[in-house]
């Protein structure tokens, strides 16, 4: 049997001239991830109206069209970008773009490859703890938690107001809803029960009595997660304040 020699050539998998996308920080020039097909973005990050999605493409492209939201956006030149004005009020729910990448300028010439691509807005802000804090100094009293109890005959809680932590997340507002009938909501930082005067607390007038507090943080309208605690306040000056922290 006649013998060959046989030479294989490999050649690796062409991805398209459109080959991925970007999710980009426009105020730090930060490549958040990459991704091929969808991307989760949370509308509550301190970040996200600067937000914007580059397409990553070969050398063949010369423009390209995005398409969202029934709008089409010219893209002439590097970076091929779906801008941050375009994102920045977007809302929670499921977005889908699609992208035409075109070898000649203005979106002219060759059609070279169409693909689509999603966003997915989630909320996730959460009010995580409750403080409650001495007016007159600022100072953080205790956490409260479910099942506590509170001492306004203990002198350092009789000026107190409750304030709600969402650590670093950036919301709209925050609605307070005590059992008793009480609401309130605050549109800024510190977020509290009887609110603030340019970050002067007010007095939450707590009377004795059992109490079920919920705090929920909202964002362009849409609710996070909610924080609810149950606790009671009682009126007794032969208890110290240790009562209150062995309570915490």
């Amino acid at each position: 049997v006649d013998s060959a020699t046989f030479k294989l050539a490999v050649f690796p998998h062409s991805k398209g001239k459109i080959q991925n996308f970007s999710l980009v920080n426009t105020r730090t020039g930060e490549i958040i991830t990459d991704f091929e097909t969808q991307v989760t973005v949370d509308v509550a990050d301190p970040d996200f109206s600067g937000f914007s999605i580059y397409a990553n493409t070969t050398h063949h492209v010369n423009s390209l069209i995005f398409i969202f939201k029934g709008k089409s956006i010219m893209q002439r030149e590097l970076p091929f970008e779906l801008e941050s004005k375009n994102l920045r009020s977007l809302t929670p729910g499921d977005y889908t773009f699609i992208v035409k990448a075109y070898d000649g300028r203005q979106g002219q010439g060759n059609l070279l490859e169409s693909r689509q691509g999603a966003i997915i807005v989630e909320n996730n802000a959460a009010v995580t703890r409750f403080e409650v804090v001495n007016i007159s100094s600022g100072e953080v009293l205790r956490e409260l938690r479910d099942g506590a109890t509170i001492n306004i005959g203990d002198p350092s809680y009789k000026a107190i107001n409750i304030r709600a932590d969402v650590g670093d997340k950036k919301v709209s507002y925050v609605k307070f809803t005590l059992s008793n009938g009480y609401k309130h909501q605050e549109t800024q930082a510190p977020y509290t029960l009887a609110g603030d005067s340019h970050g002067r607390y007010h007095r939450w007038k707590a009377k004795v009595g059992h109490f079920v507090l919920v705090a929920t943080p909202y964002v362009k309208g849409s609710a996070g997660q909610s924080l609810i605690v149950s606790f009671d306040v009682i009126d007794d000056p032969a208890s110290n304040s240790r009562s209150q922290i062995a309570n915490a």
